[in-house]
């Protein structure tokens, strides 16, 4: 017997908060369509969010990213309390791909580990 296991791809068009209750785990978001910014809000990290993780890829030649709902809810490259991370260089937005999981720190806090797993694409991080 086989599984059928489908990810979940939804095509935004504007900023848009992720929720748990709306958006299962492992969702990928694209920013198809798009004739402007694609900021994707992250939840607030917590235990309900433990080993969640959330895709954002570039399909249209405007700024994709991600930011948390509070300041410092972002790890990334060199930054343990960043606020956002985009792609939005000129020429490296399409098939920019950024990747957000949840994790608890050795304090017990949780964050969202944000890392650009595409190759060749510039991400610029706010803090």
């Amino acid at each position: 017997m086989s599984t059928n296991f489908k990810r979940r791809i939804i095509n935004k068009v504007a900023a848009y908060s992720i929720s748990l209750f709306r958006d299962q785990p492992d969702t990928r978001f694209t920013n198809y369509g798009a004739v402007g910014e694609v900021v994707l809000t992250l939840p607030t990290p917590g235990p309900q969010y433990l080993g969640v993780t959330y895709q954002a890829k570039g399909l249209a030649d405007q700024i994709i990213g991600f930011t948390g709902a509070n300041a410092g809810d972002l790890v990334t490259k060199h930054d343990l309390a960043a606020n956002s991370v985009k792609a939005q260089t000129a020429g490296e937005m399409i098939g920019a791909v950024l990747e957000a999981e949840c994790i608890r720190t050795a304090d017990s806090t949780y964050k969202w580990v944000v890392a650009g797993i595409s190759v060749g694409h510039t991400f610029t991080v706010t803090t």
